[in-house]
């Protein structure tokens, strides 16, 4: 039997509350859902654990890679980041389980496309100086010639697979 003033549980043959003193009534054949502890009542629902590493991480490498598609995905995710705080806050365990969904995946695409970005811009580099591209700075040349006539071109291209 609970206490219907402090809903501790109490054996059958208790007539006053060990912790409050009020007198125990005859216990309800079935309580309300909710309206006392475990056992009958439902289990309180724990919070998910949020963390804010991955959404920074991901601002971080953007900016250190300097792609902007990456740096708008990483501030987008670690705005889903701070709506995920909000809504934890507020006791809206959905929401938070939504947006820090969405905050995890913009902020895995942000990485993996700044990581995509920066290995074409190197192979864009490798492909640059295999067709021949050099500067001529100082003297009068063009800045940028590519020598697609050099008879040495295929040997330079298969020198980079060598």
């Amino acid at each position: 039997m609970y206490c219907p003033n402090c809903h501790t549980y109490h054996d059958a043959n208790s007539r006053f509350c060990s912790n409050c003193g009020a007198q125990l009534v005859e216990p309800q054949q079935t309580p309300p859902q909710g309206a006392y502890p475990p056992p009958y009542g439902a289990a309180p629902q724990q919070p998910a654990q949020l963390s804010n590493v991955l959404p920074i991480v991901s601002l971080i490498v953007s900016i250190c890679l300097g792609n902007l598609i990456g740096i708008l995905l990483g501030a987008f995710s670690l705005v889903n980041f701070n709506r995920a705080a909000a809504a934890q806050q507020q006791g809206d365990f959905a929401s938070v389980e939504l947006f820090n969904q969405k905050s995890r995946k913009l902020a895995i695409a942000a990485i993996i496309i700044s990581a995509i970005c920066c290995v074409l811009a190197v192979l864009a580099v490798i492909a640059a100086v295999a067709l021949g591209v050099y500067s001529g700075v100082n003297t009068g040349e063009p800045f940028v010639q590519f020598n697609y006539g050099d008879p040495q071109f295929p040997m330079m291209i298969a020198s980079l697979f060598a």
